[in-house]
């Protein structure tokens, strides 16, 4: 049942980020806003049932982006096995962390980027104003990650206590 939640939520997510959030220009610049669930999944659910999302997450964007195939994969996996990392010498409910991670995960994001980028030898330059970009960013991520992670858990919370219900009903009908 958790998988659902996650394919819904992704789902919801990528819809989100590649039809409706180009059109309004307050977000020109709004980090992945992918990043908070990969951290969700990082923080709070067991690797057995995080990693082969992330990699399904990272294969769907990859073939969406129009990028290099495995930049969103590499990222998304990277960015789970370091909050994974985190969380064995830090308190997983601690909102400075959620802070923390979300910002990191959005420069992490970035520089694999930008690293690809200078590696595959498309430009010897960075993009234009990729500094401003990448302030910007990390300002969106600072006002609005720990949100995005509070609303993944509370729905996700939300979700598990439907479906706990549906299968107790089906349980009883069972009897």
């Amino acid at each position: 049942m958790n998988f659902l939640f996650y394919l819904g939520l992704s789902l919801f997510l990528v819809i989100l980020k590649t039809t409706l959030m180009p059109y309004f220009s307050i977000f020109d610049q709004f980090y992945d806003i992918l990043i908070p669930l990969v951290f969700f999944l990082g923080l709070y659910r067991p690797a057995r049932e995080g990693i082969p999302f992330i990699l399904l997450l990272g294969f769907m964007l990859d073939s969406l982006s129009g990028g290099p195939f495995g930049i969103f994969l590499t990222t998304y996996f990277w960015l789970f096995v370091l909050t994974r990392w985190v969380v064995t010498f830090m308190h997983a409910g601690n909102k400075g962390l959620w802070l923390l991670t979300v910002a990191a995960g959005v420069l992490v994001e970035n520089l694999i980027i930008i690293a690809t980028i200078l590696w595959l030898g498309e430009t010897s330059a960075l993009p234009p104003q990729w500094g401003d970009r990448v302030v910007t960013q990390l300002l969106w991520a600072l006002c609005t990650g720990p949100v995005l992670i509070i609303a993944i858990s509370r729905a996700h919370r939300k979700w598990s206590e439907w479906a706990n219900r549906i299968i107790s009903v089906v349980k009883g009908q069972e009897a």
